[in-house]
């Protein structure tokens, strides 16, 4: 049987081109505020800060 949740992967492009790899699994399956908060979040403490 298939779970009905859809997830997608979130990485910081500017941690991936320094050689490591930062990033959140997401329930796609939410508000587009919510889906952006957890965005903010993983970027927020990613050691390459925003990209």
């Amino acid at each position: 049987m298939m779970s009905e949740e859809i997830r997608i992967y979130v990485a910081g492009l500017a941690v991936y081109n320094n050689g490591k790899l930062h990033g959140v699994w997401i329930n796609a399956n939410q508000d587009f505020d919510d889906i952006q908060d957890q965005i903010n979040v993983m970027l927020a403490v990613s050691s390459e800060g925003f990209v």
